[in-house]
Formats: structure tokens, C-alpha cells, sequence
């Protein structure tokens, strides 16, 4: 196994690990926190120039952190003077190479020189923790805590430790404060549901997990197979195996590689516009036991994607009916019927997206668009103008194309003042 490249998350350490090309498969730290959030596609959307439908649901939609995968390997280094530099230098040539102990070793050396320096206590904290010290990582956690609060992924990451610690009190204080912060965070959702089973709990609601996206089940599987010892040891196997059930559907213990292989390839042709592929590796990934709305969700927009309309409308009528709290399931809904020229219902669905997005500008410029479809250009233009003070770069795009909605908001007399 090789290792191809290591990220930071405001300074905690993720590895992904990738296996031989011919398997594309993704292990990602348990200690890490969200990550692996695809760009949204970027082919238009209708007819005109939205963003398309999503195969996942993006960090805009669902209101969440999500950090971003693509920040500074070197710690900004530049910030530590001196003999500390040199050995934080160091310390990264190791990290490169997972070499833990020697990493520590000269963070160690580092932080005798600078002893308060918060980025060398942040990357200590990280890499005690994944050489298996968390006992030490503990003392570090608490450290850079106490000057950062509300760090969110450190909160995060020091509850991990303390699971791994028994220390279950604590880790149920550092989950609620990170919960508080931001309660979408998922790998802290995810470390929550697993303290409530190790006190006793029993098997959440489907809305709580049967309702991720795709991306999001390909981190947590992720999560469960890079540090299924870990686990293991913490709840025991028949536990393990009763955790994976409640997270990705029955039987998937023993499947997790091929989940992990098998939601990668699925997004790929999902990517690729390869709509029945994608659909044949559906089918693929539920012979595992794996289940979650966000396969339902991909399935029904092959099917529309491939023309059969009617079914993927009746299985996203059905899926916003059983997960109403999804605005993914709602904007796909409102999708597939403003595509079919069913404008009223569009706008319904629409606005019961953005309503569980209210920060999205997509969103509300697909309101617009139903709108201007039934001819209500008023209340179009209402969302219009405010898109063109808040999202004017994207208005261009999204104005593009020839759908009879578009059509309709240029030749509207007003169009000149949204440009």
C-alpha cells in the first residue's frame, strides 16, 4: 500500500492511503474529520445553466463545514522561528512517511525551543494520536483547547482519543460542544452515535443515517474499515458488526472494502454521465447489504437521465415522503418535474428545498425559473434581484441556455437590471 498524500485540517493530521491504481480504493484515518466532499458536478442543470442535479449533497446545501481537504501541508511553518523551524521540517519529512515516533521526537525537540507555539501543540496532539499515544495526545488536545474552544475539528478529534481512552464522560462533553457548534459535523455525529451504543443505546432512526448521501456513506465507511481494530476494541466484534448495520444496512461488517469500491466507482460513472454503468454498480454495491437514500436518490436520477421519466418521478415522489428533511431529495424532486414542464409542483418542491438550504442560490434561482414557467414573473423577479446583489457571477451561468422558463426571464422588459 502506498501512500500518496498527506492533507491538514486546521492543523489535524488526515492520511489517505490509496491502493494500487487498478483498485481506487480510499482508507481514511478514523481520527480525521469531514473530508472526501466531491465538487458538485459541472454540467448544467436543465436546460439552462444551474448547477445539474447532484449526485451528493454539497457543503452549500447541507449547511455543513465541511474542511477543506486542500490546505497547506507544511503547518505555515514560516510562523515557527528559528531551531524550532528546523526541527517542525523535520517532523513533516516524517509525518510524510507515517514515521510517528520520529515525528514526535522532533516536535518534542520543537516545542522545548517555542513551548507555546499553538501550531506545534496542534500537530502534536495529531500525531500522538495516530501513534496509538493518546494518552499524550490528550494533554496536547487540552492544551491547544483551552487557547481554541471552538476549534470544531479538534473537539472532534480529541473525543476520538478519549474513546479510545474510555474515558466516555469527557468524550461526551467534547461531542456536545462540537454538536453545538456545528450539528452537522459528521464524523462527530458519527462519534456520538458510537458512544450512545457503547452506554446502552438502541438502534437510531433510519432518518438519522439511512438518510446520507453517497459521499457521505463512502466517508463513514471509510472511517469504520481504516480503524475497525480500534473499533473492535472498543465496542467488541458483535458490536462492531451491529455498528456497520446501523451506519450502511445488514451484513456490511464483513463488505467494507468492496462498499468503499464500489460507492467510488458509482460516483465515477456518475461523473463520467455513464448513467446505466452507474446503475450496474448499484446493483453491485446492494449486493453487499449497503443501503441509504443517497443510492435510492443516484438510481432515480439514472433513470430520468436515461428516459424513464415516470418511474424516477414516482421514486423521488417516494423518497421526499420518506426523508422530508433532505433538501437533496427535494431539489432532485423539483428537478426531474420542472424538466417535465410541471411548474407548480417544481416550485413546491423547490421551495421546500430552500427551505432546508437557505443559503443556496441555486436553489432559489430554480424558484425563479418555476416561476417564470407559469408565467408569475412578479414573484420571479423578486428572487432574481436578490440573486443578481448576491450570486452575480453565477446569474451569468445559470441565465445561459433556451429552456422556455429562461427565455421568458430575458425577454421580461426588467432584464437589463439583473445582468
Amino acid at each position: 500500500m502506498r501512500t500518496v498524500f498527506l492533507t491538514v485540517l486546521t492543523g489535524l493530521l488526515l492520511i489517505v492511503r490509496l491502493a494500487p491504481a487498478s483498485e481506487t480504493v480510499v482508507f481514511i484515518d478514523g481520527l480525521a474529520v469531514d473530508l472526501m466532499e466531491k465538487p458538485t458536478s459541472s454540467e448544467p442543470f436543465f436546460r439552462g445553466g444551474i448547477p445539474r442535479i447532484p449526485f451528493q449533497e454539497s457543503a452549500a446545501m447541507n449547511q455543513r463545514t465541511m474542511k477543506s481537504a486542500a490546505q497547506d501541508l507544511s503547518m505555515k511553518i514560516g510562523q515557527i522561528e528559528g531551531g524550532a523551524a528546523t526541527h517542525a521540517r523535520a517532523a513533516e519529512r516524517y509525518i510524510q512517511q507515517e514515521e510517528w515516533l520520529q515525528a514526535k521526537r522532533e516536535l518534542d525537540r520543537a516545542l522545548s525551543i517555542e513551548p507555546g507555539n499553538m501550531k506545534l501543540i496542534q500537530r502534536m496532539a495529531s500525531v500522538c494520536s495516530l501513534a496509538g499515544q493518546y494518552g499524550i495526545a490528550d494533554a496536547y488536545f487540552r492544551r491547544y483547547l483551552k487557547a481554541n474552544p471552538n476549534d470544531v475539528a479538534f473537539l472532534v478529534g480529541w473525543s476520538s482519543a478519549l474513546i479510545r481512552l474510555k474515558r466516555y464522560d469527557d468524550a461526551d462533553k467534547a461531542l456536545r460542544r462540537a454538536l453545538d457548534i456545528d450539528p452537522g459535523f459528521l464524523i462527530a455525529r458519527f462519534n456520538a452515535e458510537m458512544l450512545a451504543m457503547i452506554r446502552g443505546a438502541g438502534k437510531p432512526s433510519d432518518q438519522t443515517w439511512r438518510s446520507m448521501n453517497l459521499v457521505e456513506a463512502l466517508e463513514v465507511a471509510n472511517w469504520l474499515d481504516a480503524d475497525k481494530e480500534d473499533y473492535v476494541e472498543v465496542l467488541g466484534g458483535d458490536h462492531f458488526a451491529t455498528f456497520c448495520e446501523w451506519m450502511l444496512g445488514e451484513g456490511t461488517s464483513g463488505n467494507l472494502k468492496k462498499i468503499i469500491y464500489r460507492i467510488r466507482m458509482i460516483l465515477s460513472r456518475l461523473e463520467s454521465s455513464d448513467w446505466t454503468g452507474a446503475l450496474e454498480a448499484s446493483e453491485m454495491l446492494r449486493e453487499t447489504g449497503f443501503a441509504c437514500a443517497g443510492l435510492d436518490f443516484n438510481e432515480a436520477k439514472c433513470r430520468f437521465e436515461l428516459g424513464e421519466t415516470d418511474q424516477s418521478i414516482s421514486e423521488l415522489a417516494s423518497l421526499v415522503d420518506k426523508y422530508p428533511g433532505s433538501g437533496m431529495m427535494w431539489y432532485g424532486y423539483g428537478y426531474v418535474l420542472i424538466e417535465t414542464e410541471q411548474y407548480q409542483g417544481a416550485v413546491t418542491a423547490f421551495t421546500r428545498a430552500s427551505e432546508l438550504m437557505p443559503k443556496n442560490g441555486a436553489v432559489r434561482f430554480a424558484i425563479a425559473c418555476g416561476y417564470a414557467g407559469l408565467s408569475r414573473m412578479d414573484q420571479a423577479w423578486t428572487i432574481l434581484e436578490e440573486l443578481s446583489r448576491t450570486h452575480s457571477t453565477a446569474m451569468r451561468s445559470w441565465l445561459a441556455g433556451d429552456a422556455p422558463y429562461i427565455e421568458a426571464i430575458r425577454k421580461d422588459p426588467r432584464f437589463a437590471q439583473i445582468q
